[in-house]
């Protein structure tokens, strides 16, 4: 894994130009700190899709805006990994925790595909990650509940979820 600082560190691609209208974001985390917003994975240009942790909430999944957003339970704690998954299946979000449904399936609206920046630990430009991010992954499709508990079961041994 890759412990970020939650101050200056992230990881960050060139614009890279998708098309497509349902997809699915997963990230593997354990936090050290829970102040303040912290980004896991985010595809933003001026059509957003963020996994994040918000100030005060729990795990954050949206799509082309922040008033299209699901937003699980404030339950989260330092020091434990977790494994979401947010998909979207071109009308509907649901994001996942460690392998069962966290938050959703709530409606929102399509997502309009552009060339955008992927940023691995940070969120929106700022709130970057303190903790560690294990995993980082980004389909161009919906996964299926089952493929979400597939992809937990296949690394909850090694980071003992």
């Amino acid at each position: 894994s890759i412990l970020f600082d939650g101050s200056t560190q992230y990881a960050a691609t060139s614009n890279i130009a998708l098309s497509f209208t349902t997809f699915s974001m997963e990230c593997l985390v354990k936090y050290t700190s829970l102040s303040g917003n912290q980004g896991l994975f985010t595809y933003n240009n001026n059509n957003v899709i963020n996994l994040w942790k918000g100030s005060g909430l729990g795990m954050r999944w949206e799509v082309n805006t922040s008033s299209q957003s699901i937003t699980g339970a404030n339950d989260l704690a330092t020091g434990v990994w977790y494994h979401f998954v947010g998909v979207y299946n071109g009308s509907q979000g649901i994001l996942y925790r460690n392998g069962i449904v966290y938050a959703g399936p709530t409606t929102l609206t399509s997502h309009t595909s552009e060339a955008a920046n992927f940023e691995i630990g940070r969120y929106n430009g700022a709130g970057n990650t303190n903790g560690n991010i294990a995993i980082a992954r980004f389909y161009t499709r919906a996964l299926t509940a089952t493929e979400v508990l597939q992809n937990y079961n296949a690394t909850k041994t090694r980071f003992g979820l």
